[in-house]
This record gives structure tokens, sequence and C-alpha cells, in this order.
């Protein structure tokens, strides 16, 4: 059986310059020929609000993260921006392929995570093989900010779809109305 760990991010470009600035500026920037070594972010602009939680809790492995985002090639963030952020399908294009999907699935994010929340939502809804799991007071660094839950919450998942335990959605589950009423 295969299993699918999800990390999820902004639902489609257009999303992206309100939930994410820096991402909408970098494609902007560079769809205007502006030279990349004249940007002055890159990979590093990602270590911003969705990752205060990250700094908040530990600044010294904060600064590393930091550091080392920051060796990346600001050529290969931008080609990341423009050939995969800003050319695939929003989620919400794919909703009725994911409706399809029976793979067991894991939509992981930090309840801090703003931008990826809604996102986790859409796919928890549309995926009937999918679990949705928040960590708590995590941004979007959650590997990092929370290494123990993290693996916790990933190690349980996998022992469920190796022992052949992992379940599809009961449709009886789904229901717009929280007393289970129907109208």
């Amino acid at each position: 059986m295969t299993s699918t760990a999800c990390s999820i991010t902004w639902p489609s470009i257009e999303g992206i310059s309100s939930a994410c600035p820096w991402a909408a500026l970098q494609c902007s920037t560079l769809d205007s020929g502006i030279p990349i070594e004249h940007c002055p972010y890159a990979w590093p602009a990602a270590a911003t609000a969705p990752s205060v939680q990250f700094e908040n809790k530990d600044p010294r492995g904060f600064a590393e993260f930091k550091r080392m985002l920051a060796e990346h090639s600001a050529l290969g963030s931008a080609n990341t921006q423009l050939g995969v952020q800003r050319e695939r399908p929003s989620l919400f294009d794919l909703v009725e392929d994911m409706k399809r999907l029976t793979v067991p699935t894991m939509v992981l994010s930090g309840d801090e995570d703003w931008p990826c929340l809604l996102p986790g939502i859409l796919m928890k809804q549309s995926i009937p093989s999918a679990a949705l799991s928040l960590m708590a007071n995590c941004g979007h660094t959650i590997n990092l900010e929370a290494p123990d839950e993290f693996n916790r919450i990933l190690g349980e998942f996998m022992a469920q779809v190796d022992s052949g335990r992992w379940p599809m959605r009961d449709p009886r589950a789904v229901s717009a109305s929280i007393t289970g009423m129907r109208t």
C-alpha cells in the first residue's frame, strides 16, 4: 500500500498575493525581467510570518534555519517560484481529482500557518481517505518547531497504513449540520 504525507501551501498564485505577499512580489519582479541578483529576497524571505513561531520557540535554531536558507541559490528560488508556484493549478481546480483519491493521506499543518489552514480543510473535505492534523502553536516549519510531535503523528499514520487500518471516510460522517439534522 502506498502512503502519502502532504505538506500544503497556497491554493494558487492568485491566492499568493494576499496569503504570501513576498512570493507574489518575487513572481511579479522576476516576470518584469529584473535580474535575480538585484532581488533582495528569495528564500530568506520565506522565513517571515509563517515561521515566527519557530523564531519565538528557538531563536538559535531559527537563526541557523535562516542562515541555511540564505545559502540556497537565488536563481533556483526564482525558478521554483516561476516554474512551480506560479504554474501549478489551484487546489480549487483539483477538487474533483482529489475526490477520486483513495491513497491514505495525512494533511498536516501548524495551526498558526494561516496560508495553509483553509487549503488543508479543503483537502480534508475533498479527499475521502484524508485525515487532517493541526499542530498547536506551530507555523509553517512544523518538523523543526515540534519534531517529536511531528514524528509521532507521521509515525502513527504510517503504522496505520502499514497495518491496513487506515480508513476511508464513512459518508454518514459528512454533514453541514453539527446536529445531524437534514434540511
